[in-house]
């Protein structure tokens, strides 16, 4: 109550210091009535209120920074972090007010809540800033929607729908951020996406990507390759390189990958029979061996079963609890450029052969 009646007495105080002449006090008696009548009304009361409190916002809206990143944006400038420099405490609290998901007054803080309604609560904020700007300033939530509306449906009508309500960007903007990303991805220079640490254990996935684009007749549909980087993620501070925004356009021009034609030549069948001769294939053999993962497979799920408010974690997640005293850090993932060649191809595994082992050394 004392906060809310602050912010309205210093926005009431229109003049400030000002000192008033005979003339001027001199008021009619029914403007005085008049006067009396509309104060007295709570209908009018309100909307002072009202309006003086959407003009403190709106100033506070001004005065906060654009969400401004080196063009094109990438997935580490959409973060929550980003998101909060751009939306004002003030605009926060009064959406969280509204949905009655808060009743703290605070004004240069963001009140308490649970993280599902903090993520709803600033995507309507974030509505509120891009409706605000027309469209002109773009925020960590409406580029985000785009690229994932563009990416799930390939529509331009879904797109252009979304950006008619505020909810993200154009669809010309989409084009103008992919066609940015792709020629980042082309014209990137060394093996190692950014992030990524040199002479580092790292794990390399290789698999087909398919579009599945909708034509009539079945054919002429996108079958590329795609690879994935993981790598344990390191307490290491990395210098980060500095970027530098590349033009917008939305075409560039496409160069082919060069896939050298390979044969495989004569095939080779290994002999299992004589590969397995000193191994063992008797089951009794690994009877022991199997005892103890038997028993922590049995605990497991008498422990699943008989949970109660408990949140137990899953088969992976329990053995690493009960096998290791230190938790592994996590992984970092990033993704590989595009081989745009089907990976069923002689050729394209060689490829792939060839750019793992480039990354490898």
């Amino acid at each position: 109550g004392d906060l809310v009646n602050d912010q309205m007495s210093s926005n009431f105080d229109w003049d400030g210091d000002h000192s008033e002449s005979d003339s001027e006090m001199e008021w009619e008696d029914d403007n005085v009535t008049e006067n009396k009548k509309s104060s007295n009304d709570p209908c009018s009361n309100d909307l002072q209120i009202l309006f003086n409190a959407s003009m403190i916002i709106k100033n506070k809206i001004k005065s906060k920074p654009v969400f401004e990143t080196p063009w094109p944006p990438l997935a580490a400038d959409i973060t929550n972090e980003n998101a909060e420099k751009v939306v004002d405490p003030a605009l926060f609290n009064v959406l969280a007010w509204i949905c009655g998901f808060s009743d703290d007054p605070q004004l240069n803080s963001y009140v308490t809540v649970t993280d599902n309604q903090h993520s709803k609560l600033m995507a309507v904020a974030q509505d509120l800033l891009f409706v605000a700007s027309h469209g002109q300033n773009p925020t960590p939530k409406s580029i985000a929607l785009a690229m994932a509306m563009r990416q799930l449906t390939g529509s331009s009508n879904v797109l252009k729908l979304l950006n008619q309500f505020g909810h993200c960007m154009s669809h010309e903007y989409v084009l103008r951020h992919e066609t940015a990303l792709a020629q980042v991805n082309v014209s990137s220079e060394g093996t190692l996406p950014p992030g990524f640490c040199k002479d580092k254990f790292t794990t390399l996935a290789w698999d087909n990507d398919d579009f599945c684009e909708e034509t009539k007749t079945g054919k002429g549909t996108t079958h590329v390759t795609g690879g994935i980087i993981i790598q344990r993620q390191s307490c290491e501070v990395e210098e980060e390189s500095v970027r530098v925004s590349i033009p917008r356009s939305s075409s560039m021009e496409y160069v082919p990958d060069e896939i050298t034609p390979y044969a495989l030549g004569k095939r080779v069948t290994v002999n299992l029979k004589d590969a397995l001769q000193e191994v063992s294939v008797d089951e009794y053999v690994y009877v022991p061996t199997q005892k103890a993962a038997n028993a922590l497979d049995f605990s497991f799920v008498l422990c699943r079963n008989l949970q109660n408010e408990c949140l137990f974690p899953n088969w992976t997640g329990f053995n690493i609890l009960l096998q290791s005293t230190e938790i592994p850090i996590l992984s970092k993932i990033g993704y590989l450029p595009i081989i745009d060649a089907p990976p069923t191809e002689m050729s394209t595994i060689n490829a792939i052969m060839k750019k793992s082992t480039e990354i490898a050394n």
